[in-house]
């Protein structure tokens, strides 16, 4: 959880001054857009998907190499003439990374000793990682 947490706090924070040193300013609202619309989404389609066709570690493996070509592909579209490239390459990417956090929770949860009815520390503690890339 610490990782994904930090890899979306390292782009997801500074991506408005990014997209003005671009000459893209009038389109800050359609990249913040997609994050949202994503988490709402996916999370539903694959933890179904996770529950009855596929090994939820694998889901998540793929969905991270996906997510992280989208990621490292967008910079490059990042341009007034190509800015519809670059807002798809963010939603693919969010649409592939949005899940990953409910998916790790399941990874997590199921892989602990713990009996069903007792909760680990760890369900409880509050997560520092959203802030750290900011430091």
């Amino acid at each position: 959880m610490f990782v994904l947490f930090f890899v979306w706090g390292a782009w997801y924070v500074t991506m408005n001054t990014f997209i003005q040193a671009r000459n893209m300013s009038a389109h800050i609202g359609w990249a913040y857009s997609v994050a949202p619309i994503a988490a709402i989404i996916m999370p539903f389609f694959m933890g179904l998907l996770a529950d009855r066709f596929v090994n939820a570690e694998k889901l998540q493996g793929a969905l991270l190499i996906v997510s992280g070509v989208a990621i490292c592909a967008a910079p490059r579209f990042a341009s007034p003439e190509t800015w519809h490239l670059f807002i798809l390459l963010l939603f693919v990417h969010t649409i592939c990374f949005m899940p990953n956090l409910g998916l790790s929770n399941t990874i997590c949860l199921k892989h602990s000793p713990t009996p069903i009815g007792s909760t680990p520390l760890f369900e409880f503690s509050p997560p520092p990682d959203g802030l750290s890339p900011a430091w």
